[in-house]
């Protein structure tokens, strides 16, 4: 007789009639405890599988939600500068601009090219060139070149080459290039750096005309620290004539401003005529109300 054979109801005893209970509490729990096993040993390998195919869904959440975050800052800035609300305004330009070009340089430009002129279009316009000169100076450039409105675009390229030239006047000079007032006011920020270097490039010019005004610029920007400097710059390299006269009048009022007894002096060598007339009447006026100054 083979075991258990000829004994149904004994072989049934041994498995209890209520064992589908205890198994239905068993089955969660283990799958519980397969789960938390595989969280410690699973992610890494998720991780870089992923980071090999990359295309996994869920996985570009990050870029999403970069994407949302700007877009929501963009049509915050938008309402708070069309409020017409002056503090909205200082807010708007202190705290949402610069946090939306520091997130987004390139949106902060699109939307300040979609802002109505009441709604401080130009203020911000302003701005963005400057941060974004600083930022990455070549694709500034490039942005202020393609602006639709001409006197618009003039006026941001030059806050563009203007804030570059704080930090490289060279390559503000090569944007510059074919805009001689904006590269004469590069010049004077240059002078006011490194005057050696600003020389040398005036020296260069072959066009007599663009050399004399670039002089007169290095002297202008020289005459804030070296007034003397700059008063010898005006004797040596500009030729007598009105931009000679113009720019040493200007001098003369930086040099009055710092120094009104060495100011007096180099007026002292000035040749009768126009320009000692006038030399003559600001030192005048200075000594009459020094509080002017």
């Amino acid at each position: 007789m083979k075991p258990f054979q000829n004994q149904p109801a004994r072989a049934r005893t041994l498995v209890p009639a209520s064992w589908w209970k205890t198994a239905s509490w068993l089955v969660p729990f283990g799958m519980l405890s397969f789960s938390l096993y595989l969280a410690d040993i699973v992610p890494e390998a998720d991780t870089a599988d992923h980071a090999k195919r990359g295309s996994r869904p869920g996985r570009t959440a990050r870029p999403a939600v970069a994407k949302h975050q700007t877009s929501s800052s963009t049509l915050l800035l938008q309402r708070t500068l069309a409020s017409g609300n002056a503090s909205d305004k200082e807010h708007a330009m202190r705290n949402l601009l610069p946090d939306l070009m520091a997130r987004d340089i390139a949106s902060a430009a699109r939307m300040a090219q979609h802002l109505e002129p009441w709604a401080w279009r130009e203020e911000v316009l302003f701005q963005v060139a400057r941060e974004w000169a600083r930022q990455d100076p070549t694709a500034a450039a490039a942005w202020a070149r393609e602006l639709g409105d001409a006197t618009e675009r003039d006026n941001v390229f030059s806050h563009v080459c203007i804030a570059i030239a704080k930090d490289n006047p060279h390559l503000a000079l090569d944007f510059a290039e074919h805009h001689r007032p904006l590269r004469e006011r590069i010049l004077k920020i240059m002078a006011a750096v490194d005057s050696v270097e600003a020389i040398l490039h005036a020296e260069k010019l072959t066009d007599a005309e663009a050399r004399q005004r670039a002089f007169a610029s290095i002297a202008l920007g020289r005459a804030e620290e070296s007034p003397r400097e700059a008063a010898r710059l005006v004797a040596e390299h500009l030729a007598s004539g009105p931009l000679q006269d113009e720019t040493a009048l200007a001098v003369l009022h930086k040099w009055i401003m710092l120094d009104p007894e060495g100011a007096r002096e180099w007026v002292g060598i000035f040749p009768d005529g126009p320009l000692l007339d006038v030399a003559e009447s600001q030192l005048a006026a200075a000594a009459a109300y020094p509080a002017s100054r």
